[in-house]
């Protein structure tokens, strides 16, 4: 049997938030996850699922809305590695 091998472009989680939401950021976030962070060496999620998640979970502050509109110009093809 012949594999395919498949290659993804992503972008590390810690890349992404900001270093001083750190406090706050992970634990609002973590309730209700479409997605887990497990034990995994990577575990990616889509930029459009992490977004929307983030979305609906932190508020509607004026740096959570410019950030999330920061996120959702990134390309749809590139996935959040939650495990850096």
């Amino acid at each position: 049997m012949k594999a395919e091998v498949q290659t993804c472009k992503f972008v590390a989680a810690t890349d992404i938030v900001p270093r001083s939401w750190r406090t706050w950021f992970w634990v609002a976030i973590s309730q209700y996850t479409p997605f887990t962070w497990g034990g995994n060496d990577h575990s990616m999620v889509d930029m459009r699922t992490f977004a929307d998640h983030c979305e609906a979970q932190l508020d509607n502050s004026l740096k959570v809305v410019r950030w999330l509109e920061k996120i959702r110009k990134m390309d749809d093809d590139v996935y959040i590695d939650l495990e850096s």
